[in-house]
C-alpha cells in the first residue's frame, strides 16, 4: 500500500527568502508608496530582466545567468 502524498496548495503564495537589507529596502518602498510587497518585487524582477542585456560576458562566473535567460524567455 502506498502512502498518499499531500498535494501542494495552489492557493497559497510561495515564500521567498531575502537578505535582511533587501527586505528592509522593500519594506521602506512599501511604506512610502503603499504598494504591496509582491508588486514591488515583480517590478524589480521586470526591471532586472529587462536590463540584463549584455550580461553574457559574465555568464561563466554567473551561476544564475542561464536560469535567468530561461526565465526571460518564458516571461516574454
Amino acid at each position: 500500500m502506498k502512502i498518499p502524498e499531500p498535494m501542494p496548495r495552489l492557493d497559497k503564495a510561495p515564500v521567498i527568502r531575502l537578505k535582511s537589507p533587501y527586505y528592509q529596502l522593500i519594506a521602506a518602498i512599501k511604506a512610502e508608496t503603499g504598494l504591496p510587497i509582491g508588486n514591488i518585487v515583480e517590478q524589480c524582477m521586470d526591471y532586472a530582466l529587462a536590463n540584463m542585456e549584455g550580461e553574457q560576458d559574465n555568464a561563466d562566473t554567473c551561476v544564475s545567468c542561464p536560469l535567468i535567460a530561461k526565465l526571460r524567455g518564458a516571461v516574454d
